[in-house]
Order: C-alpha cells, then structure tokens, then sequence
C-alpha cells in the first residue's frame, strides 16, 4: 500500500453529529493515507455525511486506511515504535556512557533491566490505545449496513479483524487478560462516564480465543495477495501467521508455566497451517539473506507483514532508521548509538560449519581476536566489525575502525574512539541489517525500506520450536532449520552440531532459540523471546544460561603503539592492511578484551512479576471495576483459567 498524506482534510464530521451517532470520540480522518492510485475521486471531505462512509467504498477505504497509520508497527526506535533491543542482550542499553568518562547515569531500558518498574513505568494500557479499537469496533458496525459491494466489505472487514487482533495482542502479551470491548460503547449516559465503558478484566484464555476468531475470520475474508498498488495491505498469510505466534507465546513458559501438551500441539497445527499455506500462496525465503533487508521494497516473497515506507511521495512517509545506526562519518550528527552490537550477540553466531562457539569443531577454532573468521555468514551481513569493509554512501572500499587510542588525559591513562566523535558505538560493533549501503549519507534520514513485521523465516522458527517440543516430531523440527541455514544461496551453515542433538530435546531448544537470536537479530524479537522462555531467570538448558544477575559486554581493541605504529601513521596505512592475517592483527592492535555496558547493576528483570506488568494506577482510578495484576499487589491473575 503505497501511503501519502492526503491534502485539504480537517473537521471532516462536527463533533455534535458524532456523538450523537457514537461515530467517534474525535476526530477520526486527522491523517489519511492514500494509495498511490486514486482509489476514489479526490474531494474535500468536510461537509461528507457520515453515513456516505459506508455507501462509498473509497471513503471507508480511507477511513481504514487511517486505521493502518494508527496500528501498523515500524521500524524500531521511529516514529513512535519502540526498539526492545536495549532491554535485551543484544544491543547496548542506551544511554550508557563508559565508566571512566564524567558522564555517570543509568541507561535506557534500566527500569526493565534493572528491576525498578513500578506500576506507572508501562503505559500502553490507556485510552489512545483503546482509541484505536473503538475506531476499530465503528467500522466492524457499520461497514455493513451501507450499500458497499459484499465483496468489498469483506475485504474491508477482513482488515479491519486483522488490526484489531494486533492492537489486542500487543496488549495481551504485556498485561495477560485486559477488556476485550468488542463493539463500540456508549460512553456518555446523562453527561457522566457511563456503566458500559467500566468493563472487566477478561481472562488471558478468553483473549486468546477472542483473538483466534478474529484472525480466522481475517483469514476467510482476505486475499493470498494483492496487486501491486495495494503491496503492504494485510493477506490471509498474515493472519495465520500472526495466530502462529501468538500461540507460541501461549504455549511459552510465560503463559504455560505448567507445560500443558495442548497447547503447543495447538501452537503446532496453525504454525504448520501457516507454513503450508504461505507456501502454496507463494511465500518463502528470500533468495539472499544479504539483500533481503534492502530488497524488501521489491516485494520479495518472505515479506508477510509489512509496513511500507514511501520517501519520494510528498517527501513525508519514510524514517530515520539509517541514521540512527550508521557511523557518524558516514551518517548525520547524533546518530550512530542505536542498536550497537553487544559482545553477547557477536558470540552467539555459530562458526560455518554449524558448531557454536562453546563447542566449535578442531577445524573452525574460535578466533578470540580475528573473531569474525570462519563464522555463519549472517554474521557478516548483520554486525559491522573493527576493520569491516561495509560501502556505505557507495564507497565500495570504507572500512570501519572501532579499535581504542591510548592517550594520558590529566595524568591519567585513558582511552578514546579513533572516529574522535561522541556517537562512537558503545560496543564496537554497528547494527548493519536493514541499512542500504548505496543511500547517501546527506539523505540517510529520509529512508523508504519497508519494514517486515513478519516474514517467512520467523514462521519456519515458530513451527521449528512448537516441534521440539512434541514427542516424535524432533526431525521436523530440524528440517526446518535447515532451510534457514541451507536454502539461500548466500547462507549455507553445517548441520552437524543439529544432527548430533536431534533428540536430545533440551539442547535442541537452545540451538533453536539461538538460531531465532541470530536470524531475527534486530527485528524487535529478542525481548519478547527472552521473556516469553522465562530466559532472564530461569537457564534455557545446560550451555545457555539465565541473564539475571550477569552484565551484557562490549568488545575493546586498543592499538599495539610503538614508535613506528603511532594513530596518525595508523590512519595513512590500515585501510591497506588485511587484519585477517595473524602476523598484522598482532602487529598493529592488541588482544580485545571484554567491555562491561552494565556498569551501574547486573541485569536483574524479575520473572514471573515482569511478565505480566501492572495496569497503570491512572486506568484503576477511572474504572473501580478493573482488577490489578496480582504480581503487583492486586487479584487478577492473568494465568487462572
């Protein structure tokens, strides 16, 4: 769906004839994304009557296309989507600064991380998001009873189920058991909050079957694909895959402390519908896991939900996700911070041949310097490393220096970033998926890369992790890691170290969710899995074990120094220097060492409590009849059934 603003629309229906009618609390065309064909003729919309929304099928095309602006994810960290990496172990917390700078606070994320929540700190419990649902539940009333062709509506209809889905789900996964409104309330009665908005907590199971229903029929009602004018419009596929996942959280130990078989056999059966049925709709891995993040705007055919971005329409719909992660050199000021590699993640990529680094093969040792040879090749294409080529701005010969200068700073020996810039990465490492290396760094805040939510690899995990952990289906499950390490032609990884573990059902858990660690890595997915597998205070199995109460790292390489190897002879020869050969990396650097980012307090995120967060106090005050969450002093219990 290629989206621009719309022009000339403001106080499109008087607030009078909304209330009267329970149309909207507000104003609901405040924004209006339009396709970049003209669904319908283009008209000032301030005098329509709001019951030709539903007579004309472009105006409700409109009315939900503004409700894909209000629901549909981002890219991390933009335009009010949230980046969970620094409140995982795989990107440094933000805001962190080195411990022997003068700059000394607690980093981003540190109420998660840290154990410091209270009932205020989360907030996605409140009336905008509830907003969305009741724009939502105004279309699911009255797009049927205009004079809309049924297969229109369905269409519609079939939108509209999927987003309300997501904004439930979103919330679910947060709190457990939240109001599930499904129809629009009154919310006045005689000029006072009426009874009807003071709803209850429903269960978590009654969410998860709510949300089901709503999906399936999104299912039925839409699409395999669409034409390319409507590319980034939900389909079928979405629907089912997005049930998959949710339904892996419900079988996950965060929902599932007792393990009950029902419901991975359930997680099970929809994630392989999922597969079986994107497959036959034409889904699959993209042919280059390299060009994947770039080429998403081709629509490649892993792309299941995506968010699309336009920056040459209007100059108005893109992000700035470029900027946030490229080195400032070759990027804008204040950028460069965002997703900074830890060490934790670096150590996570298997070598080539399959075999983790705990337990490499005699003939793929682990390099403790030069420690990006010999790795699964997803390394080199996710994470940019001391001495990377990686052309940004298309200078297909940059490098990337991360390495330390030692200089004596009041006496005192310190160390600082070879870049001289104060957006260094924190860890030495750069985020470098989804980043187009050809965009120019004057431009590298205006970027159209399309954002996948969920893809085709994701499912496969999904499916390859309910597998596990069913009797008899530990084959399956390794069939579908291995099109993830095999079927690209730039990714082929061993399947040794699988093949040796395949029904050793605890350690084939760990590889899968360190496979999910490494593809997904960036894509907003570690936290959640961290969370869901209770992976901060419980060991995941015998080599991987719980975060809680250890400290995320960087890497620090500072220069070998000698008369002959000062900085300034450094910068006029190392971009000729192979630092792969032992001989140079010897000569010219020194051996890396770890580089604490939690330098205020080991990780300490609290499970079960942090599982299910507390509704804010501000949402109790207003409605007496909604329950706190019992970790945090109240009754409800978002694991009762």
């Amino acid at each position: 769906m290629k989206n621009t603003l719309s022009k000339n629309i403001s106080n499109v229906i008087k607030q009078k004839q909304l209330l009267k009618s329970q149309f909207l609390l507000g104003m609901f065309l405040f924004i209006m994304l339009l396709t970049s064909c003209d669904v319908f003729k283009k008209e000032p919309l301030d005098s329509v009557p709001e019951e030709d929304i539903w007579n004309n099928e472009g105006l409700a095309t409109l009315y939900l296309n503004n409700l894909y602006a209000l629901t549909m994810p981002g890219f991390p960290g933009t335009s009010g989507n949230i980046n969970v990496s620094n409140i995982s172990d795989e990107a440094a917390p933000g805001g962190y600064k080195y411990a022997n700078e003068d700059t000394k606070h607690l980093p981003g994320g540190a109420s998660y991380m840290y154990g410091l929540l209270d009932n205020t700190s989360v907030g996605d419990f409140n009336s905008d998001t509830y907003s969305k649902i009741r724009k939502i539940n105004i279309l699911l009333e009255n797009i049927r009873t205009g004079s809309i062709s049924k297969n229109a509506t369905q269409l519609i209809v079939g939108q509209a189920l999927f987003l309300r889905a997501w904004v439930y789900w979103n919330l679910v996964k947060l709190y457990g058991g939240v109001p599930m409104v499904m129809n629009v309330q009154d919310p006045f009665s005689a000029g006072n909050v009426a009874e009807d908005v003071k709803v209850k907590r429903n269960t978590t199971r009654e969410c998860i079957i709510l949300i089901a229903a709503d999906l399936d029929s999104a299912y039925n009602y839409l699409p395999a694909k669409w034409d390319d004018v409507n590319y980034g419009r939900i389909t079928r596929g979405a629907a089912i895959a997005l049930k998959g996942r949710m339904l892996l959280f419900w079988a996950s130990p965060q929902f599932n402390p007792q393990n009950k078989t029902e419901r991975w056999q359930w997680a099970y059966d929809v994630n392989k519908a999922a597969l079986d049925n994107l497959t036959k709709d034409g889904y699959g891995l993209h042919s280059s896991f390299k060009e994947l993040f770039v080429d998403c705007k081709e629509k490649t055919k892993e792309a299941i939900l995506v968010r699309v971005y336009d920056a040459g329409v209007s100059g108005t719909f893109y992000h700035g996700y470029d900027k946030s992660v490229r080195p400032v050199a070759e990027g804008k000021s204040g950028g460069g911070g965002t997703n900074n590699a830890t060490w934790n993640l670096v150590q996570a990529f298997p070598m080539a041949d399959g075999y983790p680094i705990s337990a490499a093969s005699t003939t793929n040792p682990y390099y403790q310097d030069r420690y990006w040879m010999n790795r699964d090749p997803r390394f080199a294409f996710t994470i940019a490393y001391n001495s990377c080529i990686w052309p940004l701005s298309g200078n297909a010969t940059y490098k990337i220096w991360t390495y330390y200068n030692s200089k004596t700073v009041d006496g005192k020996v310190d160390t600082v970033r070879t870049e001289g810039s104060s957006n260094y990465s924190l860890t030495s490492f750069y985020c470098r998926k989804y980043v187009n290396p050809t965009i120019k760094k004057e431009v590298c805040d205006q970027i159209s890369t399309d954002w996948m939510e969920i893809r085709f690899a994701e499912v496969l995990l999904n499916f390859a992790e309910c597998a596990n952990e069913l009797v008899g289906k530990a084959t399956e499950a390794r069939d579908a890691l291995n099109r993830i390490r095999n079927e690209r032609t730039d990714v082929k990884a061993g399947m040794a170290y699988i093949d040796a573990n395949i029904n050793k059902q605890d350690i084939m858990r760990e590889i899968i969710m360190n496979e999910r660690q490494i593809e997904l890595a960036f894509e907003n997915k570690r936290h959640w899995d961290l969370r869901r597998r209770n992976m901060f205070e419980n060991d995941l199995g015998p080599n991987v074990k719980k975060l809680n109460n250890t400290r995320r790292c960087g890497w620090r390489v500072a220069l070998n120094e000698s008369p002959s190897r000062t900085p300034d002879y450094m910068l006029n020869i190392r971009d000729g220097l192979d630092f792969n050969l032992a001989i140079v990396y010897n000569t010219y650097l020194k051996s890396g060492r770890r580089d604490t980012l939690d330098t205020q307090s080991p990780i300490n995120y609290l499970q079960p409590k942090y599982n299910f967060y507390a509704i804010p106090q501000t949402n109790l005050d207003k409605n007496p009849n909604l329950e706190q969450t019992n970790y945090w002093g109240g009754t409800f219990d978002p694991l009762a059934e």
